[in-house]
């Protein structure tokens, strides 16, 4: 589960896209901050802005309800589930807003040595953190980003497998939200869906959007580092709060792809901010998969920021930060 807070106001968040239509009218005050928010997908967003015009909240609402029909594995109808649930060997039509984010996705799987993989979806479901229940572990060859093949609002299936967006969803549909906020001339706000956030500009006291990074803590909710960001976005992802108890031992819900078992290693949480929701979205799943090392390898790469805690779950004396860009203290 993400463990972003906005400064001072704690959320827990979730969300997703399809084409809007805008409704725009005055607003009197350049100053006036606006606020609309709501409940999707199990969790809540929000989105935070200066001056007009303003936004009507049914803009939102449409558009969270026209991706989550994409996008949700948990609509059986969705576009994603028919497609889990269509026949291999064929070529299969998506519509672009799919192919966009399973692109995205796939370009991410090949920057993190496969530790980022949206085919993932079986052992998701069988280690009893999905939207389907599975009760055979999934064998190797049906998780894999490689089995995907992408062509012009098209894909091909090599082998059963199961693709689950979950990881990178929230942070593609904050991204989205902001082109909608930019296309109504709208240029300082604050979107944040399931702890995924993203800004532009700065707040009513002309001052960058500031916001808090909680320690990874199963009990209480501790501010461990308050960051600003700079029209930038930032995600999260942490083993900390969304786990189960399996066989009288903890399990996360972070799935490795090259084992299809829950990440056992001592990483507990990961931050990371981008000029893309939808990346560090993404990429702080990857880095709750990959050795310490090789994330921050990656970070600097792709020039990333990334925040990564590991030590033991429920005892914050063994907490110790991993940092790179501008979270190095």
């Amino acid at each position: 589960m993400p463990h972003l807070q906005l400064y001072k106001v704690a959320y827990k968040k979730k969300l997703f896209y399809g084409g809007i239509a805008l409704l725009l009218f005055a607003c009197s005050s350049e100053e006036n901050e606006q606020i609309l928010q709501g409940k999707t997908m199990g969790t809540t967003w929000m989105v935070k802005y200066i001056g007009s015009p303003l936004i009507q909240q049914k803009i939102i609402e449409d558009y969270l309800q026209q991706f989550n029909q994409v996008a949700s594995t948990y609509i059986n109808d969705s576009e994603i589930s028919t497609l889990n649930q269509s026949p291999i060997n064929k070529w299969l039509p998506i519509s672009p807003q799919l192919e966009e984010i399973i692109k995205l996705s796939i370009t991410v799987s090949k920057q993190t040595d496969g530790a980022f993989d949206i085919t993932v979806g079986k052992a998701v479901n069988y280690w009893g953190f999905g939207a389907d229940n599975e009760k055979q572990q999934p064998k190797k060859y049906e998780i894999g980003y490689t089995n995907i093949i992408l062509k012009k609002n098209q894909l091909y299936k090599k082998k059963p497998i199961y693709i689950d967006l979950s990881a990178i969803a929230k942070g593609y549909a904050v991204d989205k939200i902001a082109e909608i906020l930019q296309s109504a001339q709208i240029n300082r706000y604050l979107i944040e869906i399931g702890g995924e956030i993203r800004t532009k500009g700065k707040n009513k006291k002309q001052q960058f959007w500031k916001v808090a990074i909680e320690q990874p803590n199963p009990v209480q909710r501790i501010i461990m580092q308050t960051i600003e960001l700079k029209n930038q976005a930032i995600a999260s992802s942490g083993s900390y709060r969304n786990f189960k108890q399996y066989n009288g031992k903890t399990i996360s819900h972070t799935i490795d792809p090259s084992t299809a078992k829950p990440i056992t290693h001592n990483i507990i949480a990961s931050s990371v901010i981008s000029s893309s929701t939808a990346l560090a979205d993404a990429y702080a799943t990857a880095f709750m998969v990959l050795p310490i090392k090789r994330s921050l390898e990656i970070s600097k790469k792709y020039s990333l920021s990334t925040l990564l805690v590991s030590g033991q779950m429920g005892d914050p004396s063994t907490l110790k930060k991993h940092y790179s860009g501008i979270f190095q203290p």
